[in-house]
């Protein structure tokens, strides 16, 4: 993770600069996955800090867009606490950086779903970690924040990516359920904790228009 000075954070921001709105969802589907007898009841993420990388000419400078403990449901999209619009500087921006972390809930990362399998049974699938989970994204090009611009930084889980390399068919089941944690079908925890960070797709809107990297 990169370092993030507290004099940066959002309360210090320079006024005048550019509204910043970060946007996490879940997406269900994927046209490549082999999972596709999974049907999601509950995603949700705990995130504790979320940097953006701001090149100052001599280098990169951390700015940090929120610093706090916030779930976010990837089903609805919807943040407890709510994370407000934070102000941004004007300039370039070349990557992101963020924790997953235990947020209000006491876990990092937690995802139920049904789940039928290879003899047609439905079965049930819990997962959850509290383990920490860094996920960052550098730009190609970096993207530029004008002021005066309403800026939002969309992460989008895909959710069957979760699930990549994940034989459930073979996971030890008990009452119909298939939990997978830190005691029970570790090493499938162990690869889901893997697949977390590479199951995240990103992009960015400045004024409602969606701008590649």
């Amino acid at each position: 993770m990169v370092s993030c000075s507290k004099s940066e954070d959002v309360e210090n921001f320079v006024q005048g600069g550019a509204g910043a709105d970060l946007k996490v969802i879940g997406r269900s589907f994927d046209l490549k996955s082999s999972i596709a007898k999974l049907t999601y009841t509950q995603v949700q993420a705990g995130f504790q800090e979320i940097v953006f990388r701001h090149e100052n000419g001599a280098g990169e400078q951390s700015n940090v867009m929120y610093d706090g403990r916030y779930q976010i449901d990837l089903l609805s999209g919807t943040s407890t606490p709510k994370m407000n619009t934070a102000n941004l500087k004007a300039g370039k921006y070349v990557g992101f950086d963020a924790v997953i972390a235990p947020g209000i809930n006491h876990s990092s990362f937690l995802c139920e779903a049904e789940y039928v399998n290879s003899q047609n049974q439905k079965l049930r699938v819990e997962f959850v970690t509290s383990k920490r989970i860094d996920i960052s994204y550098a730009s190609r090009v970096g993207f530029v924040i004008k002021e005066g611009d309403v800026y939002t930084f969309v992460l989008t889980f895909i959710l069957p990516t979760l699930f990549d390399n994940v034989d459930l068919d073979n996971a030890s089941v008990k009452d119909g359920v298939i939990q997978i944690n830190a005691t029970t079908n570790v090493a499938l925890a162990g690869q889901i904790e893997q697949n977390i960070a590479k199951a995240v797709d990103y992009a960015y809107q400045i004024n409602g228009v969606s701008l590649p990297f």
